[in-house]
């Protein structure tokens, strides 16, 4: 097994994290965007969690990790070298919060889809209203435009597990655990 460290966690995720696609816009955080964001830590799933993740030598962490610290939803962070996870508990958005989580996409509905429309990607909107997409999706991947339509596909996939939650070091871990008091 490879040895632990933070960059093997961001290499995992180049690609593009659902929770950085749909629950990091529902924040309104206004701030510098994070590196890779985590639906959760790894051993910690069932926590409606969303994981910011900094790097302390950013010259805009100060003022990051301040506006992410004053959030109404804002959690703790956590260190693990040159690098701090902010973490935001989302238990009071819990149906929004699993719907992403399991990839449904389109039912995201009221004041979070229309946060989610005004990102304007192409991404976020096959996720929302996958129906205006079925024929060019049909089209292209040769697929029945009338089995999507009468099965409401979603053309998003779901969130990957192996990214989507950040397997921390042993001494992060313990930190995590006192933190969390399991």
């Amino acid at each position: 097994m490879a040895e632990y460290n933070v960059e093997h966690e961001i290499e995992k995720t180049k690609s593009l994290n659902k929770s950085f696609l749909f629950l990091y816009p529902i924040l309104q955080l206004r701030c510098k965007k994070p590196i890779q964001t985590y639906l959760g830590f790894e051993g910690f799933e069932e926590n409606k969690t969303l994981i910011c993740l900094l790097h302390k030598d950013d010259p805009e962490f100060d003022k990051t990790i301040n506006y992410m610290t004053n959030h109404g939803k804002y959690d703790f962070y956590i260190e693990d070298g040159d690098y701090v996870y902010v973490s935001f508990y989302l238990g009071s958005i819990t149906a929004l919060y699993d719907q992403i989580k399991n990839g449904e996409y389109s039912k995201i509905s009221g004041s979070a889809r229309t946060l989610l429309i005004f990102e304007n990607v192409g991404l976020i909107n096959f996720g929302l209203n996958p129906s205006i997409y079925y024929s060019l999706f049909a089209e292209f991947y040769e697929y029945n435009e009338e089995t999507m339509r009468n099965n409401h596909w979603e053309l998003v996939s779901k969130p990957n597990p192996d990214s989507e939650y950040v397997t921390l070091s042993k001494s992060v871990k313990e930190k995590l655990n006192e933190i969390l008091v399991i």
